[in-house]
């Protein structure tokens, strides 16, 4: 077993324990950090949060559905000059109104990645979805690496692959916001925290 083989499975472990075992589907806290798209002439969520350096965007943040209707959802992050190691989030919508299309994405032979495709700048990541709560309205996704660090602003994390079940729009989306860290697992922190 080469040391590549070995840092994969170590980081595949850390991974499954951020998916499974810190990311519990509950409501927003404290720690939480929500993004909504409420307002329908918004065309791209740009949210200063004081909980990181940067900012999280979800683009596009409002777009007119029709019934049976694939779409694509892509979440970029400012990273504030950090190394950006790890991230968990969930994007949080109306179940009755769309879907994530799990036929699409990295890996549809498998429960990991289904749902979902790496973005430009986290093709180093080992990233990871868990499917289990979309009936409820929740998509839960985490990526980490070790080298390859996404850093600047507008890095493209995902591409989350849905589908409308009824007409309608996205403005009722939310993504919140379960951890960013730096490549040693430390919160990126906001100016009130240096």
């Amino acid at each position: 077993m080469t040391r590549k083989n070995i840092i994969d499975i170590g980081l595949g472990l850390i991974l499954i324990w951020l998916v499974i075992g810190v990311m519990r589907i509950n409501k927003p806290t404290d720690n939480q950090n929500v993004i909504s798209a409420n307002d329908k002439d918004l065309k791209r969520i740009k949210v200063e949060n004081k909980a990181w350096e940067g900012k999280i965007q979800l683009l596009p943040a409002n777009q007119d559905l029709k019934v049976n209707q694939n779409f694509d959802m892509e979440v970029l992050v400012d990273t504030g000059g950090k190394n950006l190691g790890a991230f968990n989030m969930y994007l949080d919508f109306d179940p009755t109104q769309i879907t994530i299309d799990t036929s699409r994405g990295i890996d549809t032979k498998s429960d990991t990645g289904k749902g979902f495709d790496k973005g430009l700048d986290t093709v180093d990541y080992t990233m990871m979805s868990n499917s289990d709560d979309i009936d409820k309205g929740h998509f839960r996704f985490a990526g980490i690496t070790a080298s390859g660090y996404a850093n600047g602003k507008d890095k493209h994390l995902i591409v989350i692959h849905a589908k409308a079940i009824k007409a309608g729009n996205t403005k009722n989306l939310s993504l919140r916001v379960n951890e960013l860290s730096d490549e040693l697992g430390h919160p990126l922190k906001g100016d009130e925290n240096k």
